[in-house]
């Protein structure tokens, strides 16, 4: 008896699998859209509901055991809950799409509901109401900075408000030898007055522990700016008051009659949902447009059309380094592009910084190449002599390369060429990784995506080394409660073949037999339509079939091959 199961048990197996090559085969004609998907899924979840309820449920029940089958429901479902949510954080949620939806989803709820919560201790927003709380924390980005990382530079554009979530925050001031001025942690703010005045940072953050920050765009805060009579308040009060009027005069040099002037222009904008610029960030477009061509070191910027250059100078914005600023070190996160206009910059190598020692001068870009990849800089860049550079930010880049087709064809172009390959592998890149990370690349700038970082590739690698089995037990973590049940119902002394094909199958029919236990406990009888085992109804007659008397394999495979059903295969 026990041989006949087993061979029974493979050929449905064998049945089974051939879903997998006609499913795929169906693909060819018809690629179902999600409405049809989910009616498939659903169709087959009420399948192999269908068939637990029958086969389990019904029978105890019958015999009077709910005490012991909810108890298996609560604790099955509990223990199952915690083992799948288990094995999903440690990489499990990659081996189908639906996880990998429902772990994303997840995420973005969980990260919603904390810059809900944050953005409503902060004080600027303390009596806005709940939906402009809401389509705030809809809108902010929150990025990682390891430590030392630079959040923003003096001179940057203030195109961020910056929350500091966890972690913590250090602002340097450049005029008093990088001494910290100030130092953030949860629910700080760095660069507030810059932010609310439209004036360039005067300082320099950096994360002095690694730090995780919400970003929230200039665009979104004045969308809602012009939507909220009690955020344009709290913003009034806050330009009005001396601290702002300290900072214009003091780090941004305004006269008090242009401060006036930029506080009567902020009153009148702000019921339109505009704050107008205290300082003009200076940006030299036409310099720009005028060496473009002559760009050296990275050819991505050249023989692009008038509209393009244009496009890409109003990205740009300009800074000023006296002799001996350190501009980026050894190691740091490459957020930034640079372009020399006027003056030198030593590139320094930290294995010989004096015979390694390149020196960059008018029309060079430098720090390109770890700039696209995402590597970590493999030099230090020193000031020469005072210069002034063009400096061009990781996000206004990617804003380029989904914006303007010229320059997503170069960059692209770029990143399959060698150069792009003999520096990944020199950043400690194996060769496998180098021809991953590129394909994984030109496969996001294709779809409009953001370049990965060469560096998050290899962080993301360590975190999930352990992806792999993670995958796997989440396979067999979905095969076991189907294992336990068909295996139980299998000591029990039989195995109905709704049970199995409907575990195997989410287009699995309607079984249409019924069980009931017999009165009589000590009715053993085979051929008892009670007790024994359960009859089949042939296909549309809807009435039961006579019970057999032969052995139970040799029923079950008369059983099988009356049967006509497709099964899914498992993701």
């Amino acid at each position: 008896m026990s041989d006949s199961l087993l061979v029974l048990a493979f050929w449905m197996g064998i049945v089974s699998a051939c879903s997998l090559p006609l499913g795929t085969l169906t693909t060819l004609v018809w690629r179902p859209d999600d409405r049809s998907v989910g009616i498939l899924m659903a169709f087959g979840g009420g399948a192999l509901l269908a068939a637990l309820t029958i086969d389990l449920v019904g029978s105890a029940l019958a015999r009077g055991e709910f005490a012991w089958l909810a108890m298996g429901c609560i604790l099955g479902g509990v223990l199952f809950v915690v083992l799948d949510n288990t094995v999903n954080n440690r990489g499990g949620f990659l081996c189908k799409s639906s996880t990998v939806v429902q772990y994303l989803r997840r995420k973005h709820r969980q990260r919603f509901k904390h810059a809900l919560d944050d953005l409503e201790r902060i004080a600027l927003f303390d009596d806005l109401p709940q939906e402009h709380i809401e389509d705030l924390a809809a809108a902010v980005v929150q990025e990682t900075f390891a430590k030392g990382a630079t959040i923003y530079s003096a001179g940057d554009p203030s195109d961020f408000l910056y929350i500091v979530d966890d972690g913590e925050a250090s602002v340097t001031d450049p005029r008093n030898h990088g001494r910290v001025a100030a130092v953030h942690q949860a629910r700080g703010t760095p660069g507030q007055h810059a932010f609310l005045t439209g004036s360039p940072h005067t300082h320099h953050a950096f994360a002095s522990e690694e730090a995780r920050v919400w970003m929230l765009p200039r665009e979104a805060f004045h969308k809602v700016l012009g939507d909220s009579a009690a955020l344009a308040a709290a913003t009034l009060e806050f330009v009005n008051g001396d601290s702002v009027a300290d900072y214009l005069e003091d780090r941004q040099g305004l006269a008090p009659a242009a401060i006036a002037g930029w506080r009567e222009s902020a009153a009148s904008g702000l019921g339109a949902g505009v704050i107008p610029n205290a300082v003009t960030i200076e940006r030299r477009r036409d310099a720009f447009v005028r060496i473009s061509d002559g760009i050296r070191r990275l050819p991505i910027f050249r023989g692009l059309s008038p509209a393009d250059l244009a496009a890409v100078a109003d990205r740009l914005f300009c800074v000023r380094c006296e002799r001996g600023d350190t501009i980026f070190r050894h190691g740091e996160p490459p957020e930034r592009l640079y372009i020399v206009e006027t003056g030198q910059v030593a590139l320094l190598s930290p294995a010989d910084p004096l015979t390694g020692r390149i020196v960059v001068e008018s029309s060079d870009v430098f720090g390109g190449r770890s700039f696209i990849t995402g590597a970590p800089r493999p030099v230090t860049a020193v000031a020469v002599d005072d210069c002034e550079l063009w400096v061009l930010r990781k996000s206004d880049f990617d804003s380029l390369i989904r914006s303007f087709r010229a320059i997503h064809e170069r960059v692209r172009d770029y990143l399959e060429g060698a150069e792009t390959r003999d520096f990944l592998g020199a950043s400690g890149l194996a060769a496998r990784r180098v021809e991953r990370w590129i394909r994984h690349a030109t496969r996001n700038v294709d779809s409009g995506r953001l370049i990965p970082s060469a560096a998050e590739l290899i962080r993301h690698v360590d975190l999930h080394k352990g992806a792999p089995l993670a995958i796997w037990l989440g396979i067999l973590l979905d095969g076991i409660p189907e294992s336990l049940v068909i295996g139980g119902a299998a000591v029990e002394g039989h195995v109905s073949f709704s049970l199995i094909g409907g575990s195997s199958s989410p287009t699995t029919p309607r079984p249409s037999r019924a069980r009931s236990a017999c009165a009589s406990r000590a009715c053993d009888s085979p051929g008892c339509s009670s007790c024994g085992p359960p009859s089949w109804s042939s296909p549309g007659s809807g009435r039961p079939s006579e019970a057999s008397s032969s052995s139970r394999p040799t029923r079950m495979r008369s059983q099988l091959s009356r049967a006509s059903q497709p099964a899914r295969c498992s993701p």
